[in-house]
């Protein structure tokens, strides 16, 4: 498989979304990178001590990934993550659940791989036809009902959805923690909003 260089091109990470993403999950010793792509999450991670591992169906963006992740091929066909039970603090799965048929089969896997108390973030388009269909690796998009009921059936516990969408000069300003609200009054979210955000816990177990 080819890496698909201008698509990757377009969806590597900010450093100002990498520490948002780290300040949201707060203190963790190993994330999971689902669809690492190049690696960016480990290359830009705050602290040398935290462990990211990384997957993608892409083995040449695996390859240069490697250079700063754990990263490894991912088997679409077998839908199981390659990892034992409550493993990782905290797992981001950015702009992944919108190429899946069955997005509920993944969240199921890394429900199995996250720690009681443990944290994802995902991402995913919202369900605007310029957004979902802009990309042909698509097969849909999500509304903010569409996207909480995924992760409440797959047992999570929602902490938020968020708007998000990528306002000018945001990441140089710093400014990506209000981008929510900047995007809450309408002429700003028709203009820039193209994606959800939602942050999710796995309960703990009753002792």
């Amino acid at each position: 498989m080819q890496r698909k260089k201008k698509y990757y091109a377009n969806r590597t990470l900010s450093p100002t979304l990498v520490e948002h993403y780290f300040r949201n999950f707060g203190n963790v010793q190993k994330v999971l990178d689902l669809g690492c792509g190049l690696g960016c999450l480990g290359r830009l991670k705050p602290k040398a001590m935290i462990e990211v591992y990384g997957l993608d169906i892409d083995e040449n963006a695996v390859l240069e990934a490697s250079n700063y992740e754990n990263a490894k091929t991912y088997d679409l066909e077998k839908n199981v993550l390659p990892y034992d039970n409550d493993y990782f603090d905290g797992v981001l799965a950015r702009d992944i659940l919108e190429h899946l048929q069955f997005p509920w089969v993944m969240l199921s896997e890394v429900y199995r791989v996250i720690k009681p108390g443990g944290l994802v973030i995902a991402s995913v388009p919202m369900a605007k036809p310029s957004v979902v269909w802009n990309d042909y690796t698509h097969v849909r998009g999500f509304t903010h009902s569409a996207l909480k009921m995924l992760f409440e059936d797959s047992n999570f516990k929602i902490i938020y959805v968020k708007k998000m969408g990528a306002i000018p000069m945001s990441g140089k300003l710093h400014m990506v923690r209000w981008i929510p609200i900047i995007l809450s009054f309408p002429p700003m979210d028709y203009f820039w909003g193209n994606s959800l955000e939602i942050k999710a816990r796995k309960p703990v177990r009753n002792s």
